[in-house]
């Protein structure tokens, strides 16, 4: 048996690795670019899905910054990017509601495979369930830590 401290921890650097690349496309440019999107042609969209862009920007900002936050060691730090991650994965997830309702009443399709645009924006948008799950994991596995992840335990590996 070996003694492993909890920081040095392979999986954890694992996690946190995949956390930051998936983070990376699926909680920042994601639904940053979708709300950007919606902003660009709002004149012809309407104020409500402008809103929707707007809103879809600012879950993009809480859910990257959730990323960076989970990275740290420290209590506020953790318990901010539990917080930041939840709100903005939900706020990604309610907007892409709207989104999708809208598309499939006005009856928005692809020109080339006649699929519905809601299907393509759930396959974007839904998988930022993943990286805001891990950030939940990571930041709770370093809060359940005592004196900021400097105890040992022992491994069988």
């Amino acid at each position: 048996m070996r003694k492993i401290t909890e920081k040095n921890s392979v999986p954890m650097k694992l996690t946190k690795a995949a956390t930051a690349l998936l983070s990376a496309i699926y909680c920042l440019f994601m639904p940053a670019m979708t709300g950007a999107g919606l902003l660009y042609n709002g004149r012809s969209y309407g104020a409500e899905l402008s809103r929707v862009g707007a809103l879809f920007i600012v879950a993009a900002a809480l859910m990257s910054a959730a990323a960076v936050l989970c990275f740290f060691r420290k209590k506020t730090a953790n318990v901010l990017a539990v917080i930041f991650s939840f709100s903005g994965a939900s706020l990604c997830l309610a907007m892409l509601r709207k989104l999708c309702i809208h598309a499939d009443r006005s009856g928005w399709s692809d020109k080339f495979t006649m699929e519905q645009i809601s299907h393509m924006y759930q396959r974007r948008l839904l998988p930022c369930i993943l990286p805001a799950v891990l950030i939940i994991a990571v930041s709770v596995i370093q809060l359940r830590r005592k004196n900021g992840g400097d105890e040992e335990y022992t491994s069988i590996l």
